[in-house]
Protein backbone atom coordinates (compact mmCIF):
# COMPACT_ATOMS: atom_id res chain seq x y z
CA UNK A 1 0.00 0.00 0.00
CA UNK A 2 2.88 2.46 1.28
CA UNK A 3 4.57 1.99 -2.87
CA UNK A 4 1.13 3.08 -4.33
CA UNK A 5 -0.01 5.73 -2.52
CA UNK A 6 2.00 8.01 -4.77
CA UNK A 7 0.40 6.36 -7.74
CA UNK A 8 -3.04 6.82 -6.58
CA UNK A 9 -2.80 10.47 -5.24
CA UNK A 10 -1.48 11.82 -8.87
CA UNK A 11 -4.32 9.64 -10.35
CA UNK A 12 -7.35 10.61 -8.60
CA UNK A 13 -6.31 14.13 -7.80
CA UNK A 14 -4.86 14.98 -11.05
CA UNK A 15 -1.74 16.30 -8.80
CA UNK A 16 1.98 16.40 -9.39
CA UNK A 17 4.85 15.59 -7.00
CA UNK A 18 6.75 17.90 -5.91
CA UNK A 19 9.38 16.52 -3.06
CA UNK A 20 11.73 13.69 -3.76
CA UNK A 21 9.89 10.27 -3.46
CA UNK A 22 11.01 8.40 -0.57
CA UNK A 23 13.94 5.88 -1.10
CA UNK A 24 14.71 4.57 2.11
CA UNK A 25 13.32 1.32 3.91
CA UNK A 26 14.15 -0.04 7.11
CA UNK A 27 11.89 -2.70 8.80
CA UNK A 28 9.47 -1.19 11.06
CA UNK A 29 5.89 -2.08 13.24
CA UNK A 30 5.22 0.88 10.97
CA UNK A 31 6.38 3.07 7.84
CA UNK A 32 5.29 7.13 7.58
CA UNK A 33 6.09 9.02 4.49
CA UNK A 34 5.62 13.18 4.05
CA UNK A 35 5.28 14.06 0.60
CA UNK A 36 4.22 17.42 -0.92
CA UNK A 37 1.90 18.15 -4.00
CA UNK A 38 0.36 21.00 -6.07
CA UNK A 39 -3.33 20.26 -8.16
CA UNK A 40 -5.36 22.54 -10.32
CA UNK A 41 -7.85 23.44 -7.67
CA UNK A 42 -9.81 25.93 -9.81
CA UNK A 43 -9.33 27.02 -13.86
CA UNK A 44 -7.17 29.75 -12.54
CA UNK A 45 -5.11 28.34 -9.16
CA UNK A 46 -3.06 26.00 -8.25
CA UNK A 47 -3.08 24.34 -4.85
CA UNK A 48 -0.21 23.08 -2.84
CA UNK A 49 -0.63 20.36 -0.24
CA UNK A 50 0.99 17.80 1.38
CA UNK A 51 -0.04 14.48 2.62
CA UNK A 52 1.28 12.51 5.64
CA UNK A 53 0.68 9.04 5.68
CA UNK A 54 1.54 5.97 8.14
CA UNK A 55 1.02 2.42 7.37
CA UNK A 56 0.45 0.63 10.65
CA UNK A 57 -0.17 -3.42 10.67
CA UNK A 58 -4.16 -2.19 11.95
CA UNK A 59 -4.62 0.57 9.55
CA UNK A 60 -3.65 3.48 7.77
CA UNK A 61 -3.94 7.21 9.00
CA UNK A 62 -3.40 10.18 6.24
CA UNK A 63 -3.50 13.48 7.09
CA UNK A 64 -3.70 16.30 4.02
CA UNK A 65 -2.64 19.98 4.54
CA UNK A 66 -3.43 22.65 2.34
CA UNK A 67 -0.14 24.93 1.68
CA UNK A 68 -1.87 27.42 -0.07
CA UNK A 69 -3.23 28.29 -3.78
CA UNK A 70 -1.19 30.56 -6.40
CA UNK A 71 -2.40 31.65 -9.83
CA UNK A 72 -1.59 29.50 -12.96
Amino acid sequence: MAASLPARVSYYLEATLLSKPSDIFAMSDFYSDLTTWRAECSATRLCRFDINARFYQQGVDITIMSRGAVEK
